[in-house]
């Protein structure tokens, strides 16, 4: 394409030379051209120098190739860029998530494609000049319960209270919620409840695994907060039926959550884990320190952020232990591929989206995919035109056949700002498209200001019966 467009760009620069010249002479010379001089200066022109520099570039070649050695042998051809080596897919066992527009992943996806998933005026915050926010609120949140249950086993466990503020308390109870859910699928494992003992003793079962619990949390919060609220939530697993001995805290409890990808990257442990984001940003505190930044939505800041917030969790596991927890195929999540941009995409202009489409394109080819098996894109990008122009331009450049208004999706354009909750709840959507559509999902991350992620979801491939028929005939012949 760039060459025909190069090719292009330089007939009309003679075209443009030729004409500009002989209109310069007429009109210096104060001559009026016959029609021989029009046809001769506008149109054989053009065409002998154009003629001209093609031979030339010939000419040129052939000297090239005249001036090697003889007998050098001919030089290879450019190597084809080689595609990403095959890389190691993690099990999406199971997926919640609770969002201003949905309490399950199918109940979220019906009010996306009846577009009633859109922020709201909320009457409950103010900006600066009193007018309400826009935002996205989960109606009927509880969060009183959760603080009531929360503050009863701090007081068991000694320890103090770490100080939430109204907006984390709402955080919590959204993520009680998607914990209770995931930790309820975790225990449909087939060996929980026996014993390591009994496990050792046949060899068709093995011991429990390990269950990790990894907590992507606001960056607000403090380290007493984090680990607060990760142990609490632990205990919240594990009053599922998934015994205490073989459950432990990632980590990232005590860290400011990077990108949700990486730290699923990182889960290097065989057996089983469960990723859970959680915010809530509906809160007055976060409104005026959005306000005083800059960084919130009005009429006025149309590059401002929306406040949301919600929760999203992934059970994940490796193909041995998701065989274990349930007999439909689990569809599978294969590594992310990342990069930077060097300077912030916050400010003003359009983002140039070939990054973000290379790092799809390299996604696809790391997981076997073709751009045509491509049937959604997913993505945490907010409103902002910059972040929404990007994942679209970078969505049709893998996938050109998709339909931008109905098969791209950015979660924070529709539930609000929330941290990492949108990426996770993005993957949970991608796996149940893939669940029910036994479709190809491209994750496209690019809401932080610098980093961006690509990332494939895609059922199990199916087994190659026709292979394993011809290896059989060819053993039997034998």
């Amino acid at each position: 394409m760039r060459g025909w467009l190069k090719k292009l760009l330089i007939a009309c620069a003679v075209v443009a030379f030729c004409w500009g010249g002989a209109l310069w002479y007429w009109r210096s010379h104060n001559t009026m051209p016959g029609s021989a001089d029009v046809v001769l200066y506008l149109i054989v022109l053009p065409v002998v120098v154009l003629l001209l520099l093609w031979f030339a570039k010939k000419l040129v070649l052939l000297a090239s190739a005249a001036a090697l050695p003889a007998a050098a042998p001919a030089a290879p051809a450019a190597p084809v860029q080689a595609a990403p080596a095959a890389a190691p897919a993690l099990h999406m066992v199971a997926g919640a998530l609770r969002l201003p527009h949905g309490q399950s992943a199918g109940e979220l996806r019906e009010a996306i494609d009846a577009s009633e998933a859109r922020p709201a005026l909320d009457p409950a915050l103010l900006d600066a000049h009193g007018f309400p926010v826009m935002s996205a609120r989960v109606d009927g949140l509880d969060t009183a319960a959760t603080q009531e249950a929360m503050t009863a086993w701090l007081h068991t466990q000694a320890l103090p209270d770490p100080g939430f503020s109204d907006e984390q308390w709402r955080a919590l109870a959204l993520g009680a919620d998607v914990a209770t859910e995931l930790g309820q699928a975790a225990s449909a494992h087939q060996h929980l409840g026996v014993s390591d003992t009994h496990a050792r003793a046949l060899p068709q079962l093995s011991v429990l695994p390990q269950l990790s619990l990894v907590p992507l949390l606001p960056l607000s919060w403090n380290l007493a907060q984090r680990l607060a609220a990760g142990r609490w939530l632990l205990h919240v697993v594990q009053q599922q039926g998934w015994p205490a001995d073989r459950l432990f805290l990632s980590s990232a409890a005590e860290q400011n959550s990077v990108d949700p990808l990486t730290q699923i990257g990182q889960l290097t442990q065989p057996g089983a884990a469960i990723v859970l984001a959680c915010a809530s940003h509906l809160g007055e505190e976060t409104v005026d320190a959005w306000s005083q930044q800059g960084l919130l939505f009005t009429a006025r800041n149309q590059r401002g952020q929306i406040p949301g917030e919600g929760a999203a969790g992934l059970l994940l596991a490796d193909a041995a232990q998701a065989a274990l927890f349930d007999s439909t195929p689990a569809p599978l999540l294969h590594a992310a591929f990342h990069d930077g941009h060097g300077a912030s995409t916050d400010g003003p202009g359009q983002v140039d989206a070939a990054l973000l489409g290379r790092l799809g394109q390299d996604a696809l080819r790391g997981a076997a995919s073709l751009a045509a098996d491509v049937t959604l894109v997913v993505g945490d990008a907010d409103q902002r035109g910059s972040r929404t122009g990007e994942l679209m331009a970078a969505a049709l450049a893998c996938a050109p056949q998709l339909d931008a208004a109905a098969q791209v999706i950015g979660l924070s354009a529709l539930c609000g700002q929330a941290g990492s909750v949108a990426a996770i709840a993005a993957l949970v959507l991608a796996r149940q498209d893939a669940l029910d559509h036994a479709s190809h999902v491209l994750y496209l991350g690019n809401q932080d200001a610098f980093r961006r992620t690509a990332a494939m979801v895609r059922p199990q491939p199916e087994p190659a019966a026709p292979a394993q028929a011809a290896a059989a005939t060819a053993a039997l012949a034998a």
